[in-house]
């Protein structure tokens, strides 16, 4: 069996991953608007809203470029969606602690210039607001350079259910100078994040979080919020970075 390097049989990744495609789109009619802004090369990390399990397998079918995933470890328990999540090149993170494991595979998949989706809220969302984001993707964009491709999904699952896929411009996350704690880095995934995603999924009532953080004024019409970013302010808080999970399903 032939392996990518991550533990992925490539043989079995491409086939799989055009039948997704042609699930998604040809028979449940998933309408996919800027799949184009995912950078061809280069390291990139694809954060969008979490509703659904199916969601981490319905972005990468998306992407037009290989990809791996991080998704809670409970998902591999299911009958039908573990062995797909494994052979889609999936990984599965600790919710909850420290995943040393997780973070190293996710590192190494950046450091080789790789894709990698996540989704920042680390859990799913059973009210359709947007919650607050975990510090993993501005952990893993600063240390390795990568761009961030906000996407917001929007719409049911299901044959013609309205399932609508939004890809928004890349994202070169601003920092302050210094190590940077869990608080501070949650701070940024909320300020240069979660609103874009938000837009992207026509979020009109965001969680808490992100409404105090990323989203001031903000017109809503036709059903579609727009809301205006704030950029995080700079600060040097002491400490170092680390202490909770990457971001994940």
């Amino acid at each position: 069996m032939a392996r990518d390097g991550q533990g992925t049989d490539i043989l079995a990744y491409w086939p799989l991953w055009a039948l997704l495609r042609l699930w998604f789109q040809g028979y449940m009619g998933v309408r996919v608007t800027g799949a184009e802004r995912v950078p061809a090369r280069g390291p990139v990390l694809v954060c969008g809203n979490h509703r659904s399990v199916w969601d981490p397998i319905l972005v990468g079918a998306l992407v037009r470029r290989r990809a791996w995933y991080i998704a809670k470890m409970e998902l591999f328990r299911y009958p039908m969606l573990g062995p797909i999540l494994r052979m889609v090149g999936a990984f599965p993170v600790r919710r909850h602690a420290a995943d040393r494991t997780a973070l190293r595979r996710s590192l190494a998949v950046l450091d080789r210039q790789g894709a990698l989706v996540l989704f920042p809220e680390g859990t799913r969302s059973r009210t359709g607001d947007l919650g607050k984001g975990a510090p993993g993707a501005a952990l893993l964009a600063l240390r390795t350079g990568a761009a961030v491709v906000p996407v917001g999904i929007r719409g049911g699952y299901g044959f013609r259910g309205g399932l609508e896929v939004r890809f928004g411009d890349p994202i070169r996350l601003r920092a302050p100078a210094g190590r940077l704690r869990s608080r501070e880095l949650s701070a940024i995934v909320d300020s240069q994040i979660m609103g874009e995603i938000a837009r992207l999924a026509g979020t009109v009532t965001p969680g808490p979080e992100v409404t105090e953080r990323a989203v001031q004024g903000g017109a809503c019409a036709a059903g579609e919020c727009r809301p205006k970013l704030v950029e995080h302010p700079a600060v040097e808080p002491p400490g170092a970075a680390g202490g909770r999970r990457p971001g994940c399903p």
